[in-house]
């Protein structure tokens, strides 16, 4: 299992994408920035299996609609 952390918007909130060798993936709170969210799931030829949300604040959910 493998976790990247991408840094997103204006507050830099934190942004996991966790993935398998399967290259299957989850992301918890995409805050922001929904463009370089799928940019690094296509790049890495990433199945998004899920979104989690710790929380319902604008910096952990604004990039869920892109």
């Amino acid at each position: 299992m493998k976790v990247k952390t991408l840094i997103l918007g204006n507050i830099q909130t934190n942004c996991y994408v966790v993935s398998g060798d399967d290259r299957h993936c989850f992301i918890v709170d995409p805050g922001a920035n929904g463009k370089k969210v799928l940019n690094y799931l296509n790049e890495n030829e990433f199945v998004l299996d899920a979104i989690l949300l710790t929380h319902g604040h604008f910096d952990h959910i604004g990039a869920v609609d892109y």
